[in-house]
């Protein structure tokens, strides 16, 4: 058997089994999503330029030395991220089974148990994992003796071939979110990485999962359902995952190691991760007349170099990568935690946070506690503040707030003083 044919055999079963689970209600989400639209699109390409050629007949499907552009046209995903209500599962599983799958469960346990992020109740649903596969083995031995002493040497020589032939058939995992009460979950439950793994196939077609589909239509000049905003949308993440285009969605938790793995595996599919809000740095930087370096980072004040260093979008302050990091999650007066850009002091947009941590992440980067000389003398506070309230500051974005607290009070009860002086003044 060609491989060609067992491309097509692969992923002919592949979508039998995602046909199936919609059928019966289900839906289909994650990754699963993203490579048949991947694989659909490329395919198109590759079956529309082969069509333009002579003697197209010898160009393989299979073959990505031919039109390489569109080699995503033989993507296989390994497993099938589903879910579906536990009123419908029984079904499904006949269902399957009458389609010639072979079905088997691995194991079912609590989701919230498993993956602690998703954003449910323990013992709403539960994560069910199923091993399907086609039925493809003919088995000789299970004939009867009466039965195999008809069957001639050449008949038992067959069969041996047609298993050889099919044991490149995948088998397919489904990863089946089992909904255990009548409340509306939509998936993947609060738990999104990143943006083109944010589509839910239903029986309807291809829509925004819910929190994709807030944070969209979530501001003052939007409306809350418009189809042609919504539409736009789904057809840019659709543009990213044909050019392999991977924005963070997650938000920042204590434990990173999930998103860790989450970059390194969409690394390992081909994708770029790409930040919208830090923006590297990739300018020449050209030596001033009398030789000293014409930009500093606004954290430590050393040297920036090209390709060393970022800036944010609200406005043109430069940090090495790891000052950035440093800037975003160490203190009370973190970007993490005002929401800030400690430079301009403009509010920044949620998805910074985790833009940061993929930074953090790509460059093993640790962030570490400064001491209080370091701080005075490379903290810039942009406000216009006194000594006083300076020194509070410092000794905030430290941790300690005790002392903060005291020269607070202190610094309060000198603003209360000057005041007084003032009205008295004005009299």
């Amino acid at each position: 058997m060609t491989d060609d044919n067992i491309n097509r055999i692969n992923w002919k079963s592949f979508t039998n089994a995602i046909d199936l689970i919609i059928e019966n209600g289900g839906k289909i989400f994650g990754g699963a999503v993203r490579d048949m639209i991947a694989r659909d699109i490329a395919a198109r390409r590759f079956i529309q330029w082969r069509s333009e050629q002579e003697n197209n007949f010898r160009l393989f499907y299979t073959d990505l030395n031919n039109h390489p552009s569109s080699s995503d046209r033989v993507i296989m995903p390994k497993d099938i991220d589903a879910v579906i209500h536990h009123s419908k599962l029984e079904n499904l599983i006949t269902n399957l089974k009458k389609n010639k799958f072979q079905v088997k469960l691995k194991w079912m346990r609590d989701a919230k148990n498993y993956l602690p992020n998703i954003n449910v109740p323990v013992g709403t649903i539960q994560h069910h994992r199923y091993v399907i596969c086609p039925k493809t083995t003919l088995n000789f031995k299970e004939l009867s003796d009466e039965v195999r002493s008809l069957i001639n040497t050449e008949c038992r020589a067959a069969i041996n071939i047609i298993n050889n032939m099919t044991s490149n058939i995948q088998k397919i995992i489904i990863d089946l979110m089992v909904i255990m009460n009548d409340e509306k979950y939509d998936p993947p439950f609060g738990n999104l990485d990143f943006e083109c793994n944010g589509l839910i196939l239903t029986k309807y077609g291809i829509r925004l999962c819910s929190y994709l589909n807030v944070s969209l239509t979530d501001t003052p000049q939007c409306r809350k359902c418009d189809p042609i905003l919504i539409q736009a949308y789904i057809e840019k993440i659709k543009k990213d995952i044909v050019n392999k285009i991977a924005h963070p969605i997650l938000k920042i938790t204590e434990n990173t190691y999930p998103m860790e793995y989450r970059i390194e595996k969409m690394k390992s599919k081909g994708y770029t991760i790409e930040l919208v809000l830090v923006n590297k740095v990739t300018e020449e930087i050209v030596p001033n007349s009398d030789g000293s370096h014409p930009s500093t980072c606004i954290i430590c004040h050393g040297d920036l170099l090209k390709d060393d260093h970022y800036k944010l979008n609200c406005c043109d302050a430069r940090y090495h990568s790891k000052c950035l990091v440093n800037a975003c999650f160490i203190g009370h007066l973190s970007i993490s935690q005002t929401h800030r850009c400690i430079m301009c002091r403009r509010d920044v947009p949620p998805l910074l946070i985790p833009e940061i941590n993929v930074l953090r992440n790509e460059n093993n980067l640790i962030e570490e506690e400064l001491d209080i000389e370091e701080i005075r003398a490379n903290l810039i506070i942009i406000d216009p503040v006194t000594p006083a309230q300076n020194e509070i500051l410092v000794r905030w974005s430290l941790n300690n707030s005790e002392d903060a607290m005291e020269l607070l009070q202190v610094n309060n009860d000198e603003i209360d003083s000057d005041d007084e002086n003032e009205n008295e003044n004005d009299s």
